[in-house]
């Protein structure tokens, strides 16, 4: 797992609202400046995030130390928000792939879903939407899936 998807699932799951699991987190984090960008991010929007301010200054001190330059968290906390903003267009594309390629099974034929399948560049999103159909136990279509992921 890579240190982004670390903090994608912290963000998900709200782990970091709890401090102490917070801190353990970010200890397993290598790319100090993401961990900059988060803490600052979380520092920015506290009352989104629901966390404590004076916690997240606290953090930022232990993190970077007392004089740190301004810039610095600046272009942290700017590489976070871009690193994150591509995660959420990536994880966007991938639903709305999956809502057009349930929809055509549900709203028209299976020759629909193949072709809203067969134009899919995302081995990513083929898969996700296996798991979806297989979750459903729609197994019948799951050989259209096959035929593009291979």
């Amino acid at each position: 797992m890579s240190d982004l998807d670390k903090i994608y699932d912290c963000i998900l799951d709200k782990t970091y609202q709890n401090k102490s699991q917070l801190e353990i987190i970010l200890s397993h984090i290598e790319d100090r400046e993401l961990v900059v960008g988060f803490i600052f991010d979380m520092l920015l929007k506290h009352s989104t995030y629901e966390v404590d301010k004076q916690s997240m200054l606290e953090l930022m001190a232990e993190t970077l130390g007392e004089m740190t330059p301004r810039e610095y968290i600046k272009d942290c906390h700017n590489s976070f928000t871009e690193k994150i903003k591509k995660i959420n267009e990536d994880s966007l594309s991938g639903n709305i792939f999956i809502v057009d390629a349930i929809s055509a099974l549900y709203n028209g034929t299976s020759v629909e879903f193949e072709k809203v399948v067969s134009e899919c560049e995302s081995k990513e999103h083929l898969n996700k939407l296996k798991q979806n159909l297989l979750d459903s136990e729609l197994y019948e279509f799951i050989g259209i899936i096959d035929k593009y992921l291979l």
